[in-house]
C-alpha cells in the first residue's frame, strides 16, 4: 500500500471515530443558594419541590450521562444547601421563639430534604 494512500484512509478512520465520539455538554450553571431554595411557604411539599430544582436540565432517567462539569455544580449547590442549614437556620432557630421558630424549623426540614435530595445525586 501506498504510503500517502495508507496516511489518508487512516485520517478517515480516525476523523470517523472522532466525529462519533459522544459530546460530552454541559446542560447546568451554578445557582445562587436563594436561586434554589425551597425553604418558603408552606410547608409538606418539599420532596416534589426537592426533586423539581435537582432534575432542572438533566435526564435523571441517564446519570452516567451527566457531564464531569454538570457534577461539579451539582457538589457546590448541595453543599451550599447544606451550609444554610449550619450557617443560617440553626443560629436563627436557635435566636427566634413561637411562631417564628416553627417556621424556620419547617423551613430548616424543607431545606434538609433539597440538600438529601442533591446528595442522593452526587455521590
Amino acid at each position: 500500500m501506498h504510503p500517502s494512500i495508507f496516511f489518508t484512509a487512516l485520517t478517515l478512520i480516525s476523523a470517523t471515530f472522532t466525529t462519533a465520539a459522544p459530546i460530552n455538554r454541559r446542560a447546568l450553571s451554578l445557582r445562587s443558594y436563594n436561586q434554589m431554595s425551597i425553604s418558603s411557604g408552606v410547608g409538606g411539599s418539599a420532596e416534589a419541590r426537592a426533586k423539581a430544582i435537582w432534575s432542572q436540565g438533566l435526564n435523571l432517567s441517564n446519570l452516567a450521562a451527566i457531564s464531569d462539569a454538570d457534577l461539579a455544580i451539582l457538589k457546590v449547590e448541595r453543599s451550599n444547601a447544606e451550609s444554610a442549614e449550619t450557617e443560617a437556620f440553626n443560629p436563627a432557630i436557635s435566636a427566634a421563639s413561637g411562631a417564628e421558630k416553627e417556621a424556620l424549623q419547617v423551613g430548616k426540614i424543607a431545606n434538609k430534604v433539597l440538600k438529601l435530595t442533591g446528595l442522593s445525586q452526587v455521590r
